[in-house]
């Protein structure tokens, strides 16, 4: 039997059942598939959110520290003034800010990160569900 003599060529290129089945269940488990993922980019944004906001927060406070000075001047004895200076609790309490800022930072490039990696896993996952749509149309064709 030769190709170009098929007698119906739409019976020979029709899905099956167990195909069609397969493929609705590739659709389905790439649906969850990509609500999982969408899932999961939601909670990054928002831990990205939260923690540009714990760095605005922090950024205040080591701006508040900095130009934080004596609430008066420090006159001895002899009458002469002495330069004004920070208390040694406001440094600690600045340090302790900045480092705090660092970690948020860190964090926040570290969620910035894995968020990245879940956009480039969304865009293959919607790209293969694309390609399964694509194929479905051709062998429903």
């Amino acid at each position: 039997r030769s190709f170009g003599s098929c007698k119906n060529p739409d019976k020979e290129f029709s899905m099956t059942p167990l195909m069609d089945f397969t493929m609705q269940a590739d659709f389905n488990h790439l649906r969850e598939k990509l609500k999982k993922i969408n899932e999961l980019l939601n909670e990054k944004d928002e831990k990205i959110k939260q923690a540009k906001e714990k760095e605005f927060l922090l950024k205040q406070q080591i701006l508040t520290l900095r130009n934080a000075k004596l609430s008066e001047d420090v006159t001895p004895s002899d009458g002469a003034r002495t330069q004004k200076s920070k208390p040694k609790c406001l440094s600690d309490r600045l340090r302790r800010a900045e480092l705090r800022l660092a970690k948020v930072l860190a964090e926040t490039e570290k969620w910035q990160k894995c968020c990245d990696e879940k956009d480039s896993e969304l865009a293959a996952e919607r790209t293969h569900a694309r390609d399964l749509q694509t194929t479905h149309k051709a062998d429903m064709l």
